[in-house]
């Protein structure tokens, strides 16, 4: 069991340091990138003639846990975003398609609701923190 004096010499950004910010976004965006080809590529599978699009809850789960890690590391909001922007990036991207008009992402219900689950759960954990953030800088200034 810790005392309260413990508790209160936790800083609340455990990462103070401009280089180690930037190194931590870094790390998560690509961390967000990884993520996003996993879940593109392993969007199409197949079991026989049955789609198994498991990998949207994986997508969903590990961004998530991405920015929720984030968050625990740092409070500035773009950085906990690094993940999602990374992930986005690589989803838009193979949406985008090749010069051929051939595309990754099969064009069914299943690019959607990769892009719907992949996004809104850590979105909302990520707004969820940036309103708390702002509210607690409001009552501060009171």
């Amino acid at each position: 069991m810790s005392s309260p004096a413990a508790a209160s010499t936790r800083p609340q950004d455990p990462v103070v340091s401009p280089s180690g910010r930037a190194a931590l976004a870094v790390l998560l965006f690509a961390d967000g990138l990884a993520v996003g080809l996993i879940s593109v590529f392993f969007l199409p599978l197949w079991v026989g003639s049955i789609p198994v699009p498991v990998v949207i809850l994986g997508a969903a789960f590990a961004n998530l846990g991405l920015v929720m890690l984030a968050a625990r590391c740092t409070g500035q909001t773009a950085v906990i975003a690094a993940p999602l922007i990374g992930w986005l990036v690589v989803y838009l991207l193979a949406a985008a398609g090749g010069p051929g008009g051939d595309g990754v992402l099969p064009s069914d219900w299943r690019a959607l609701l990769l892009l719907f689950v992949g996004l809104v759960p850590a979105g909302i954990h990520l707004a969820n923190r940036a309103l708390a953030r702002s509210f607690a800088k409001g009552a501060a200034h009171r």
